[in-house]
């Protein structure tokens, strides 16, 4: 039995990931999950040499003491909950301590990380497994320089949390959208939304991609019209310079518009377009007009 569980090399997450999914059909037979909860746990120990034995705060004493704390979230609602990841919290002295290491076998790969970032660590891993594969599709939500913007989304309602404890009553419940390209190892970027329940991906996809109008107003303003040129030093001149170059791009911008009226958004997530169809301020209906 010792040897089952200190050096066989089994691994841990697939076993907890196993009595996690068993335990949550149950659970979700009562009611959805309400919240993901992350904790930690102090372990009281004596000695130096346990794995991430250090003195520090345990919860389990209410104070200081010599312990092994462990960080974990649970998925719970109002009936259950579900431990559904678990890991040691390494102290910085042990990280840094080669032979504590060795003696304890700490993989290699495993750094000093703080307790906040074991446990988004911990939330990445769970949004990679809950989230299926066949929850990402892709939408193209415009044309670039190079071809069609497009890439793999998922959209998901959630319930944001931040300093809930000094919360009356939860907060709203939102539009989780996650950006995870086909090449890429894990999602790369993730944007919170409070548009209606009722809208569809590709409109979601397309607000949150719409700041890159402003990414490219700013770096033409600053590479064409001079806006971070100003040497001088005061409030009113500064302002008076930034409204001055903004008020050229308007123009610009005026211009642009009136000679080449740009295409909907809406257009651009239509497929197939009606054969003869000629999109307003397309190139062919430039050269008709």
């Amino acid at each position: 039995m010792h040897h089952f569980v200190a050096n066989s090399p089994w691994s841990e997450w697939d076993v907890l990931r196993v009595a996690r999914d068993y335990a949550l059909a149950q659970l979700e037979r009562h009611a959805p999950i309400g919240a993901w909860i992350v904790d930690d746990t102090g372990i009281p120990k004596k000695g130096r040499h346990s794995v991430g034995v250090h003195r520090q705060y345990c919860g389990a004493l209410g104070k200081r003491a010599n312990c092994q704390v462990a960080v974990s979230i649970s998925l719970a609602n109002a009936t259950l909950s579900v431990p559904s990841a678990y890991r040691l919290y390494l102290p910085k002295v042990w990280a840094q301590d080669q032979g504590r290491r060795r003696g304890a076998g700490v993989p290699a790969e495993v750094a000093f990380r703080k307790k906040w970032e074991i446990a988004l660590e911990q939330i990445d891993q769970l949004l990679a497994e809950e989230i299926p594969d066949d929850a990402f599709q892709e939408v193209f939500w415009r044309e670039g320089t190079k071809g069609t913007m497009r890439s793999r989304f998922a959209a998901l309602r959630v319930r944001p949390a931040n300093r809930d404890d000094r919360r009356k009553e939860p907060r709203p419940i939102e539009w989780l959208l996650i950006e995870w390209p086909e090449k890429e190892a894990e999602p790369t970027r993730y944007w919170l939304s409070t548009v209606p329940e009722q809208v569809e991906i590709e409109d979601l996809v397309s607000l949150a991609k719409i700041r890159w109008h402003i990414e490219r107003d700013y770096q033409e303003m600053k590479d064409e019209l001079g806006l971070d040129h100003y040497e001088g030093r005061n409030w009113r001149g500064f302002h008076h310079h930034g409204i001055l170059c903004i008020a050229a791009y308007c123009f610009l911008a005026a211009e642009r518009g009136r000679l080449s009226p740009p295409q909907p958004l809406a257009f651009l997530r239509t497929a197939p377009v009606p054969e003869g169809f000629t999109p307003r301020g397309s190139p062919a209906a430039m050269r008709e007009t």
